[in-house]
């Protein structure tokens, strides 16, 4: 009901701002390196760009995985029984009648049904 879409909600609210932050913090050290480590020229050449065009790739492979977890809320009871499920049924439907396309969308749409009864059971 309402109260499970609560916890759901403050629960992506915390981990949005926390993605918000962990980016802002990286951008932040990526800026700093730049500045301090370049010369003047590299440093103009640098302004207007993304700091996150000069992370390295470990803050960069940091970054992602805490964006993949967002998706992962797509996963999560009540939204993926109320919006997801029902949306996966109907493409999967659709994507029957299309020869070899249609199976192989059945079959990506069938691990995420159970990607999401695996990883989020609840016992009703």
């Amino acid at each position: 009901g309402r109260r499970t879409y609560w916890a759901w909600g403050v629960s992506l609210g915390l981990d949005v701002l926390l993605c918000f932050a962990s980016f802002c913090r990286t951008a932040q050290e990526m800026k700093r390196a730049l500045w301090h480590n370049n010369s003047m020229q590299q440093q103009l050449a640098a302004v207007g760009k993304c700091p996150l065009e000069f992370a390295d790739t470990s803050a960069l492979s940091k970054l992602k995985t805490q964006y993949f977890s967002l998706f992962t809320y797509l996963l999560r009871s009540p939204f993926f029984d109320d919006y997801c499920r029902p949306l996966v049924s109907r493409l999967k439907d659709h994507a029957a009648a299309i020869p070899l396309i249609g199976s192989i969308l059945g079959l990506l749409l069938a691990t995420f049904i159970e990607m999401q009864q695996y990883h989020y059971y609840i016992n009703d």
